[in-house]
């Protein structure tokens, strides 16, 4: 967040939602919170993310690789950095 990073983008495969679901509401451990009333963890496992920052995934059909991963995100991305900002980074 400090680099001002407002999309994170996931590639994921077969049976690997961990990182999705991580993002997902879990209403589950939100009811035990407010039973335990720790409404401060509470609001973080509502929000892992700030509101700024949004989260994409992507999914590979295939494990092909870790290059092959990164041209499936090309999808998202594009062919340019959507700033200047990104170019000082690189």
């Amino acid at each position: 967040m400090a680099a001002r990073i407002d999309t994170l983008i996931f590639v994921t495969g077969r049976h690997r939602r961990a990182i999705e679901d991580h993002f997902d509401r879990n209403i589950e451990p939100e009811i035990a919170l407010v039973a335990k009333e720790r409404y401060e963890a509470l609001e973080a496992a509502r929000h892992p993310l700030p509101d700024h920052v949004q989260s994409l995934f992507v999914r590979q059909n295939a494990p092909e690789g870790l290059g092959h991963a990164v041209l499936q995100a090309h999808k998202i991305i594009g062919d340019e950095p959507k700033s200047a900002d990104y170019r000082a980074f690189a």
